[in-house]
Formats: structure tokens, sequence, C-alpha cells
């Protein structure tokens, strides 16, 4: 019953990570620069929560949640 809106979210995630975030990092390039990286976390943070509003059944409770969720995709390689 879970594992339905899990699976689409991995899937809808991913190709947000391939045709999405590259716009958005082009466009945040300056901001990127002025502080030192950290806008780039919150355009992490931008494609999850497209994944959260395109998929249906899927939510993200929170913004400490985005946060963890976003620290746990940087630590893993």
């Amino acid at each position: 019953e879970r594992w339905g809106p899990l699976l689409l979210a991995g899937a809808v995630f991913g190709l947000a990570n391939v045709f999405v975030k590259p716009l958005l990092t082009f466009i945040a390039i300056p901001l990127i620069i002025l502080t030192f990286g950290l806008a780039y976390f919150f355009v992490n943070v931008a494609i999850l929560a497209l994944t959260e509003w395109v998929v249906p059944n899927f939510s993200i409770d929170g913004f400490w949640t985005y946060v963890g969720a976003v620290i746990v995709m940087y630590v893993e390689p």
C-alpha cells in the first residue's frame, strides 16, 4: 500500500534531478557564489518540494524534515 507512492516519488525525484535541477542551478549561480554554496542546499530542498507536490499520497511534514532529507542526500554518495 505504501510502496507505490514511494517508488513513484523516487522516479519523479530522479527525473527532477536530471532535468529541473540543472536549470535551477544555472539560474541560482550568482546566489550560490554569493552564499558560498549554501543556496545550492535550497535548490535541493526545492527539488524535494517539487517531488512532494507532483506525487499523490506522498508528503513531507515540516521544513526540518526537508532539511534532514537533503542532509541525508548529501551524505550518501
